[in-house]
């Protein structure tokens, strides 16, 4: 019985870690600032003039002066397309910023690991009293 309610609690906590993403749309102009402030977010969205839309997990793009560098992938009608190769700021319309929700996990922490932990400990000793 332990090891199911050990096995449960685990699952329910990686499933429940998987969650809690906020977006924020940045102009291009701004990214640079944005990036100063907040560090390099965990991933990109970029949205062309013409409508391409591309993505970008961190340490995998860079911005040097007026152009975007990186390694992604291009989605276009619902399709990933491995891209690798430079978009000059002038041709995005937008850039969103995907970034782990910190209440999220402060939340999270509080109502999950603490129980978890509360839980998992009177399962382990359970047997020893």
């Amino acid at each position: 019985m332990k090891k199911g309610i050990i096995s449960i609690t685990i699952l329910s906590f990686l499933s429940f870690v998987g969650c809690g993403y906020t977006t924020e749309s940045i102009n291009p102009n701004d990214y640079n600032k944005y990036e100063k402030e907040n560090g390099q977010p965990s991933g990109i969205y970029v949205m062309s003039n013409d409508s391409v839309k591309y993505y970008f997990v961190a340490q995998q793009y860079n911005i040097d002066n007026d152009t975007l560098f990186g390694k992604g992938v291009q989605v276009i009608n619902n399709s990933e397309i491995p891209f690798e190769g430079n978009i000059p700021i002038n041709r995005i319309r937008s850039i969103i910023v995907k970034e782990p929700d910190r209440s999220y996990i402060v939340i999270g922490f509080v109502t999950i690991v603490v129980p978890i932990t509360i839980l998992l400990y009177w399962a382990i000793t359970w047997n020893n009293n």
